[in-house]
Order: C-alpha cells, then structure tokens, then sequence
C-alpha cells in the first residue's frame, strides 16, 4: 500500500494577487509615510526633529512645585495649583502642566479639609 497524499485546492496552489513590493528601508527616526498619512498636525515635508522641537512645550514651574505640596501634605497646594493652572491658560497653549496643577488643587483641598477636621478633633479632645 502506498500513501496518497491530497492535493491542495487549486485556490492555495496559485496565488490570486502578486506580492506587495518591499518598501524602501527607512533612515532612522523617520516617519512612516503609509502610517501617518491624513494624521492632523503631522506634516511630512519637514524633518522629524525640526517637528519634534517645535511641538516641545516647558512644564509650568509651580505645577510641579504644587504637586511636590500636595505630595508633602500641605493646603498650600491648592493656592499654587489654582496659581500654576491660571498661568497655563494665560500662556495660551505655550506651557504644559495642567493637568498636574488641578491633581495638586484637589490634593491640596483635599490636605485643607482634613486639617481642619484634625484641628476640631484636637481642640474637642484638649477642651472637652
């Protein structure tokens, strides 16, 4: 007895479309055309790095330092996060750091709140 093996289906044994050409090796650290083809904001005449300098944005300052506060536990956080966030809208998109100025607001009233119910605590325990 010898073994038949089955034939593949004619479909699998010809090839319906041609292969697709291999793409150009790109440098490093460019774009893909195909990927970001149509993305808003992405302009591919320019050089990458010419696109990333221009889209770099400074962290606001006292965000940063409003949320080491909040971080500390100090109610002071809320005063510079509401400082750090009003001058992020005021720089008009020029700054980042927004969302990190209202995480220390909330942080800080957050601390405020619970100092004040720490205080009433102790004042009842030392008084009462």
């Amino acid at each position: 007895m010898s073994a038949v093996t089955p034939e593949p289906p004619p479909s699998l044994m010809t090839p319906s479309s041609p292969p697709a050409p291999a793409a150009a090796p790109l440098a490093a650290g460019e774009p893909r055309a195909d990927l970001l083809a149509g993305v808003p904001g992405v302009s591919l005449d320019e050089p990458s790095s010419r696109r990333a300098r221009r889209e770099h944005r400074p962290l606001n300052a006292l965000a940063v330092a409003a949320l080491i506060l909040a971080i500390l536990l100090s109610p002071l956080a809320a005063l510079f996060g509401h400082i750090a966030a009003g001058q992020i809208s005021r720089s008009k998109g020029r700054e980042r750091g927004v969302v990190i100025a209202w995480v220390a607001v909330g942080l800080g009233y957050l601390w405020l709140v619970g100092a004040i119910i720490a205080g009433v605590v102790i004042w009842q325990v030392l008084t009462g």
